[in-house]
């Protein structure tokens, strides 16, 4: 049996306990598998901690599938209202994203949805400010943003959702002028 197949008791367990009390013996006990087992799945707990995120991220927080700019802000809206449904689990998220990354995992189904669309609209735009501005819409969409909206000024989701979408229109603007098309420009208006 896998180590990722247990994980469901593990970020369940989370919501009660700190994560850095979950201990792989009790990880490997719930999974009905080998203490060494999980270690050569996860050799440290910043890879159980990606790998536990990315599954949270795709079980409760997973967006709609978007194709165009009203589609992002939909699933950024949406995104935001789970994360007030689940905070715990959208803490973990938050700090997932804030540990050094970990090879061997891909980027989150958001994240390179956000990256395929900014490809997209924007052909014109430089491989670099590309990413740039894909990173920047990914963060303030990010369950990191959330938190720190959420701890920091007691924002709810319908503010935290307003405060990213005036923060998407000021990466949008600060791209270099016709590289955008109208649509994504009016799109992030709203």
């Amino acid at each position: 049996r896998s180590p990722s197949r247990g994980l469901g008791d593990v970020y369940k367990r989370q919501a009660e306990t700190s994560f850095d009390e979950i201990s792989y013996r009790e990880l490997s006990t719930a999974v009905g598998i080998s203490e060494r087992t999980v270690y050569r799945h996860f050799p440290t707990r910043t890879h159980l901690l990606t790998r536990t995120a990315l599954a949270l991220e795709a079980q409760l927080f997973a967006p709609a599938v978007f194709t165009d700019w009203a589609g992002l802000h939909e699933a950024v809206a949406q995104r935001f209202g789970a994360f007030d449904q689940h905070p715990a689990e959208a803490a973990l998220l938050a700090r997932a994203a804030s540990v050094s990354p970990v090879s061997g995992y891909d980027s989150s189904f958001f994240a390179a949805s956000v990256s395929a669309l900014v490809e997209e609209t924007a052909p014109g735009l430089n491989p670099r400010d590309r990413r740039r501005t894909a990173s920047a819409l990914c963060w303030f969409a990010s369950a990191g943003f959330w938190a720190r909206c959420r701890t920091a000024f007691g924002a709810e989701a319908e503010e935290i959702y307003r405060f990213y979408r005036s923060s998407a229109r000021e990466v949008l603007r600060a791209a270099p002028e016709g590289t955008w098309p109208q649509t994504a420009l009016v799109g992030s208006q709203a």
